[in-house]
């Protein structure tokens, strides 16, 4: 009788085995949610960061716009089309640029 006892001692149960195992299963799906939990904070904190970024660069662009287009009153400034077409076309491109850099964003 003693020997049963002592190799039971020894041998764990089928019982201990599956609640060892599933112990084990309970630290993956923890670690898993954790994971996860991490990914959803990293998506939030991107997002939050675009809206309060481009909210004051947008609004930044948009005054030298305006700043910029004011050179176009001929009361207060000289120009010539050559003046004009040089400004529009580098105004042009590097607007080309961003819609390009946003299509390609959107596409990833």
């Amino acid at each position: 009788m003693n020997i049963n006892l002592e190799k039971s001692k020894l041998e764990p149960s089928f019982d201990d085995f599956i609640k060892r195992y599933q112990k084990e299963d309970i630290e993956i799906l923890d670690l898993r949610d954790k994971i996860i939990e991490d990914k959803r904070k990293k998506i939030v904190e991107k997002k939050n960061n675009f809206q309060r970024l481009s909210k004051k660069r947008l609004n930044n662009l948009l005054k030298n716009i305006n700043l910029l287009s004011n050179l176009s009153n001929t009361s207060y400034y000289s120009f010539n089309e050559e003046d004009s077409k040089i400004l529009t076309s580098k105004l042009k491109k590097e607007m080309n640029k961003v819609f390009k850099n946003y299509n390609i964003g959107l596409c990833r």
